[in-house]
Parts: C-alpha cells; sequence; structure tokens
C-alpha cells in the first residue's frame, strides 16, 4: 500500500508501506515501510522498521516520535532538517548488509541539521552528525542518550 500526500490523519496498523507524506497527521502502528518521507508532517510511531538502503527516515520542517525503531540495510537511519524535530525511543539498527551504500560512502545512522533531535537506547549503531549554526559534530549516543536542540 502506498501513502502519499494525504492531508488528513491516517492511521496505518500493520502492513508493508511505501510512504512519502507531507503536511499530514500520521500515527503508525507495527509499520514496515520504505522509504519514510514526513515533510512538513506529524509523525508518531510505534515498532515502524523502515527497510530501505539510503535515508530510511526524513523529517523536514516536521516532527517525528518514535517508540521502537528497528532496521537492517545501510544508509542513515533517521535525517531531521529544516527546524524539524525527531524523538527516537528504544530500538535496534542491525547493519545486516553492511554500513555502506553502493556508492561507498559510510553515512551516520542519525542526522540533526539545524534541527532538534533526541536519540535514547538504540541498540547497535547510533552514530550521530549534528550541523547547528554551521559547524557540524560526529558523535555517538554509545547506547545512552544524544540530544540537540536548535
Amino acid at each position: 500500500m502506498t501513502l502519499e500526500n494525504q492531508l488528513k490523519t491516517m492511521i496505518p496498523r500493520g502492513g508493508f508501506y511505501k510512504t512519502t507524506v507531507k503536511g499530514a497527521k500520521l500515527f503508525l502502528d507495527d509499520v514496515c515501510a520504505a522509504p519514510c518521507d514526513f515533510s512538513n508532517s506529524i509523525v508518531y510511531a510505534r515498532q515502524l522498521n523502515p527497510e530501505n538502503a539510503g535515508t530510511h527516515v526524513n523529517c523536514d520542517g516536521g516532527l517525528f516520535w518514535v517508540l521502537g525503531l528497528k532496521t537492517g540495510k545501510a544508509g542513515r537511519i533517521v535525517e531531521v532538517t529544516d527546524g524539524g524535530k525527531a524523538e527516537s525511543l528504544g530500538g535496534y539498527i542491525y547493519r545486516n548488509r553492511g554500513k555502506d551504500l553502493p556508492d561507498g560512502s559510510k553515512p551516520n545512522a542519525f542526522v540533526n541539521a539545524e534541527s532538534s533531535m533526541s536519540v535514547c537506547g538504540i541498540a547497535g549503531d547510533s552514530s550521530v552528525d549534528e550541523t547547528r549554526g554551521g559547524l557540524n559534530k560526529t558523535g555517538s549516543a554509545g547506547g545512552g542518550t544524544y540530544v540537540g536542540r536548535k
């Protein structure tokens, strides 16, 4: 099923979705999706499993909250940009196909670019790339916590 450009509240449960939702309110429950483009949307998810190479979850100017995040392919797991807000509570980043993308790049799992992000309780790769005021820092939540606010 494809969820695209729906300007309304949606509550998909279970199943696999292709998600390109801009400007909507979305509640996800036990969903596998690829990719998740939530530009200018409000998204609350429980048990989200984005299964694609590249950027798994893009939150451009919106709000993304997840309880239980699991993924297994190479790429950025969550990228928040343009003043967006993202919070990832608990999860497992299982790089069963390696960390390298086809172009040879090795992106960090979480990217916070001039936005707000918190990451807590992530097992596996919890590397973070943060840009604030034009300055770039790289680190890791290290199984603990990362908080970066704009």
